[in-house]
């Protein structure tokens, strides 16, 4: 009966809430059971069993939140994403013709960075934003100490295509010891399109943003890169292109190879 009485009363309350916000033309926040999604939009439980570093191993990780994981093909990281929504918005407009409601779920995303020892058991972990995320995985990729980069020899990044529905080239970047190699080729253009020059040797002096975005499929992440030059160069000062989320870490590897050799 209990049970009941309080879905009554949840009933109740939201209509109150939608009759409120289609007179007054407000928006309302809406308590609502926590939900949370991983990136193919599948609802997942999230794990509350704590990370102990130095206990806690990568295997025991990988089983707690494999629905979230996001592939940096870096042994020593682990990368989960998840969005999270413990609140609804309604809204509500009035007018002669009478009011209409609408609304729906507010999510946030965030981000579990989780790096390990040499031994496969957790250094630290933590949980950020989207807005937090490229200063934090920056920092966590510095700290791992990866092995550098073969640079005798062309390191070729394979780009993503930009958002559907725009004609604007794939780039493909060779990473070399002296800069960056720009390469591109046309995307939803004919094949027998001739394809973009390449530009050589341009130099880096940072990487400007890095963000996350959602891929062509809805499971699929990708990563935005921004890079800028020293100088103006054939193809402006900074350079846009996407990326699978494995080719970020080698990007900001190399980044660090060519600026400090001598580190």
């Amino acid at each position: 009966m209990t049970r009941n009485r309080r879905f009554h009363a949840s009933v109740m309350l939201s209509v109150v809430l939608l009759g409120a916000a289609a007179t007054s033309g407000c928006v309302v926040p809406v308590k609502m059971k926590n939900r949370i999604e991983g990136p193919a939009g599948t609802k997942e439980g999230l794990s509350k069993e704590v990370l102990v570093p130095g206990t806690t191993t990568r295997r025991e990780v990988e089983e707690r939140y494999k629905g979230f994981a996001v592939d940096t093909g870096i042994p020593n990281l682990f990368w989960g994403r998840f969005r999270q929504s413990s609140w609804a918005v309604v809204f509500g407009v009035a007018g002669y013709a009478g009011a209409a409601t609408g609304g729906g779920r507010k999510w946030n995303v965030r981000n579990l960075l989780i790096t390990f020892d040499d031994d496969g058991t957790v250094r630290s972990s933590e949980v950020v934003l989207d807005e937090e995320f490229q200063d934090r995985w920056m920092t966590s990729l510095a700290e791992l100490a990866a092995p550098p980069l073969d640079l005798s020899r062309t390191v070729k990044i394979d780009g993503l295509p930009p958002d559907l529905g725009t004609y604007a080239p794939t780039i493909d970047p060779e990473l070399t010891s002296s800069g960056v190699v720009v390469t591109s080729h046309p995307y939803w253009i004919s094949k027998k399109a001739p394809p973009l020059p390449k530009v050589a040797g341009l130099s880096l002096a940072r990487i400007e943003s890095l963000t996350v975005g959602q891929g062509h499929a809805r499971e699929s992440v990708r990563m935005g890169v921004v890079l800028r030059f020293t100088g103006k160069t054939p193809v402006g000062r900074r350079l846009a292109f996407w990326v699978e989320p494995k080719a970020a870490p080698v990007l900001v590897r190399w980044l660090a190879q060519v600026t400090r050799p001598n580190d």
